[in-house]
């Protein structure tokens, strides 16, 4: 079932969610073209004002977490621009730029140890670019290229060798990438096309979940392979 929580200071859009893996905070950027970055108490119910980003946050922008004092950003907004965030010291790093710039449904992951981020470019002409970010080098490498161009769409990782993506841009085809291979395989078709999405692993057990997005209130649950349709969400 679903609950309403307390709303967040300001609207929300093209802005992204992380959690550090552990603890009673989530942290969020509102999007919409501001700096602005918050800090949501899980146990407390309320938001807090962070430290806010270098630069605007928009279009493409996405966040991740390393499980440890850091997260990661894209500012988005077809710009190159790539932060960290310090928790425990409230402050954010300018890191290496992308290689390329920015766009529509740009998305992070991380496979919860290692020293590397994975990035699914989005683009207004869906990217295929998918690279990998060395957070000890600081330095970013060109991977295998997608076989299906994002915009808008999705990316999570499960933990051990697998990342699963939603390309988006109205499509409904689902891909898994191997780490270790460095490659992709086409899993099981979405239910409906996806444009807008959301995936996320609880961090253990067999289900991924999603938001298709395409301005509807479906949710799903993915296991392996097989889709199902939840409970949507309220509206």
């Amino acid at each position: 079932s679903w609950t309403t929580m307390t709303a967040a200071p300001a609207n929300v859009s093209n802005g992204g969610l992380a959690y550090p893996g552990t603890g009673d905070f989530i942290y969020a950027f509102p999007g919409t073209s501001t700096t602005t970055f918050w800090r949501y108490s899980i146990s407390g119910n309320s938001w807090t004002a962070m430290t806010a980003a270098p630069g605007a946050i928009a279009w493409g922008a996405d966040l991740v977490s390393t499980r440890n004092d850091f997260i990661y950003a894209f500012d988005g907004g077809e710009t190159t621009a790539f932060r960290r965030y310090s928790i425990s010291g409230n402050s954010w790093a300018t890191m290496a730029v992308a290689p390329a710039v920015i766009g529509d449904g740009s998305k992070l992951a991380y496979p919860g140890s290692g020293d590397f981020i994975y990035a699914y470019r989005g683009y207004f002409t869906a990217s295929t670019l998918f690279w990998r970010y060395s957070i000890s080098g600081n330095t970013w490498l060109a991977m295998t290229a997608a076989p299906t161009g994002n915009r808008y769409g999705a990316l999570v990782a499960t933990g051990g060798d697998f990342i699963y993506a939603f390309p988006g841009n109205a499509t409904t085809v689902f891909y898994r990438y191997s780490i270790l291979g460095n490659s992709w395989l086409t899993m099981t078709a979405d239910p409906a096309a996806v444009y807008g999405s959301a995936l996320v692993y609880p961090g253990t057990g067999n289900f991924i979940y999603g938001f298709p997005g395409t301005s509807t209130t479906t949710f799903w649950r993915y296991s392996i392979a097989l889709w199902a349709t939840m409970a949507n969400t309220a509206g």
